[in-house]
């Protein structure tokens, strides 16, 4: 009807019931806050209500007063999104110590974290180091709940966190495009870092449809005698070194990122989490040549060489 299709012009309205609805979390929260599933509820409901202020904040009729409010608003409701979604990696690393059924549901979960951090801190501006990080960890949860790399996705019956796998497949391509677009130079050790990245992209077992097939996966599925079946353990145990894709293969493209906290004026990791600080502390520094700029035209002629 008309009456449920009204807009809320004022987003005072519109944030007074998200208030509310965000003190029913934090009792639910105060009553089970071991439930990582609570986290991902407020995450999730913190994130959508910070994406309404940063649409609002873009609109052309804004008064100073309501812009003001908006962006307090705004950064209240990111802050609440990052804790939120730390505090569910956190239990869930609880919950995997121990022997509980449920273990398996958390897991299967476990790549939605990482992606909600990396959302949240791109929206917000962060060290690209830091987002690229959480989306490749987020297809690493992808890979080792057995997701599948189908040539063609059916939407209306899509196969096991293939539509996941290609979200975040397309959010770490847009992610780099869209800082590219933003910034006019781009530094040095940044583009060495992206085109690493594109590198490790083209071979990745979602671009290969190389996915992986366990003993679990095996018995659900009857297989003649005439098929072949190209599998293995994990994609970063391939024979082929150019299939070879670590954790520490990729980390390692952020060798010369390190330069960035020293080079710029500003840095939004400090909401970082202690495993993504580490990760960054870990890069050891380059030459002065990492604080050189490479203009738009530089870094993609050089990307292209990637996958000649």
């Amino acid at each position: 009807s008309s009456k449920s299709a009204r807009k809320i012009r004022r987003p005072a309205e519109f944030l007074k019931i998200t208030d509310d609805t965000l003190k029913c979390f934090e009792m639910c929260l105060k009553i089970n806050e071991n439930d990582p599933q609570l986290w991902v509820e407020n995450g999730s409901f913190a994130y959508n209500v910070q994406s309404y202020c940063s649409r609002y904040l873009k609109s052309q009729s804004v008064s100073p007063k309501e812009l003001s409010y908006a962006k307090l608003q705004q950064n209240k409701y990111s802050k609440i999104v990052h804790k939120c979604f730390n505090r569910a990696i956190n239990q869930t690393l609880s919950h995997e110590k121990c022997s509980d059924a449920d273990n398996e549901d958390h897991d299967d979960e476990h790549w939605l974290y990482h992606y909600m951090l990396g959302k949240i801190f791109e929206k917000d501006r962060g060290d690209p180091v830091v987002y690229l990080t959480h989306y490749f960890k987020s297809s690493i949860c992808l890979y080792e709940s057995n997701a599948t790399y189908p040539i063609k996705i059916s939407h209306s019956n899509p196969s096991l966190l293939c539509i996941e796998s290609l979200e975040l497949f397309y959010r770490t391509n847009a992610a780099i495009i869209k800082f590219v677009e933003r910034n006019s130079n781009i530094r040095h050790s940044t583009g060495l870092m992206f085109m690493k990245i594109l590198k490790e992209l083209a071979v990745c077992p979602f671009a290969v449809n190389r996915a992986k097939i366990n003993e679990v996966l095996l018995k659900k599925h009857k297989f003649s005698g005439e098929q072949s079946i190209q599998t293995s353990e994990r994609y970063v145990q391939e024979k082929d070194d150019t299939m070879k894709i670590t954790s520490q293969d990729f980390l390692q493209a952020f060798t010369t990122a390190n330069s960035i906290n020293t080079c710029s004026s500003t840095s939004n990791t400090s909401t970082s989490t202690s495993s993504d600080t580490d990760t960054v502390q870990e890069m050891s520094s380059d030459s002065d040549s990492d604080c050189t700029n490479m203009d738009e035209d530089t870094f993609f002629g050089l990307a292209g060489l990637v996958f000649d």
